[in-house]
C-alpha cells in the first residue's frame, strides 16, 4: 500500500513541478497528502496549521503535526521551498522554538529529521523512494 502512496505522492510532484511550481505553499500539498494517507495506515491523524505552545510557553505553527489518540502529538513536519538553505530554514526555526525532536524538515529534496536527539541526514530522494522515520515505529 506505501508504494502506491508513494508513487501518489511522485506524480502529484510533478505535475506541480511541471506547472512552475517552485514555492513552499505550492509544493506542501503532494507530501501533505502523502504524510496524512500513512498516517492513516497507522491510525494517526495529520493535522495542518495549528498554533501551538512549545514547553517554554511560545507559540508555534508547525505545517503539520501527526497525532495519535488523546491528541498526544507524534511528531512535526515543516515544509520549506526548493531554493531555501534547508540548514539555514532548520536553525531558524530551532531558535524559534520548534521541537528538536521528531521533526521532518522536506523540500522536496533530501529531507532531514532528528529523533532521539542525534541528527541525520537521509541521503535517499524522495524521487526514489520514500523515508519516514518517524512513522517507522508506529
Amino acid at each position: 500500500m506505501s508504494v502506491q502512496l508513494v508513487r501518489n505522492y511522485q506524480r502529484e510532484l510533478s505535475k506541480a513541478k511541471d506547472l512552475g511550481v517552485r514555492n513552499e505553499m505550492g509544493l506542501k500539498r503532494p507530501f501533505s497528502n502523502l504524510l496524512y494517507a500513512l498516517c492513516q495506515t497507522k491510525n494517526l491523524t495529520l493535522v495542518e496549521e495549528i498554533s501551538i505552545k512549545n514547553p517554554e510557553g511560545k507559540t508555534i505553527r508547525p505545517d503539520g503535526i501527526v497525532k495519535g489518540v488523546n491528541r498526544l502529538d507524534w511528531g512535526y513536519w515543516e515544509e520549506k521551498d526548493e531554493v531555501d538553505d534547508i540548514e539555514e530554514e532548520i536553525k531558524k526555526k530551532f531558535a524559534a522554538g520548534y521541537p528538536n525532536d521528531n521533526i521532518i524538515f522536506e523540500d522536496t529534496k533530501p529531507f532531514y529529521t532528528k529523533m532521539e536527539n542525534v541528527w541525520l541526514r537521509l541521503l535517499c530522494k524522495m524521487k526514489e523512494r520514500i523515508c519516514m522515520p518517524f512513522c517507522s515505529n508506529l
